[in-house]
């Protein structure tokens, strides 16, 4: 429900105190809505660092991959194929990802 795949049958989702069903709320959540999942997505035959630009080309943002991975403790691995990353360093990618572009996340 909260990914916006479902609506509640009782009750309601509110974002910023709007509910999400109404008109033209849902648009503004979802692009504030971040996933991570237990599947990582990370393409093992790209870099670490092409497998964070990727998602700034998909988002229309440049220039962050490379802070992100600094951030992250990813730096030096910016070159290696994803393939030889520990599963605690793939998760860290994925929070790259979101620092990349520019989405807010938070525990």
């Amino acid at each position: 429900m909260l990914a916006g795949f479902s609506k509640p049958s009782a009750g309601q989702i509110l974002w910023n105190g709007h509910d999400i069903t109404q008109s033209g709320i849902f648009h503004q959540y979802k692009l504030q809505l971040n996933w991570l999942s237990l599947k990582d997505a990370v393409k093992e035959k790209f870099t670490v660092l092409d497998n964070v630009q990727w998602f700034e080309v998909l988002e229309g943002k440049h220039g962050k991959s490379m802070p992100a991975l600094e951030l992250m403790g990813l730096g030096r691995l910016a070159k290696d194929k994803a393939r030889m990353l520990s599963m605690g360093q793939r998760k860290r990618l994925q929070l790259a990802r979101l620092l990349a572009i520019d989405r807010r996340f938070g525990c």
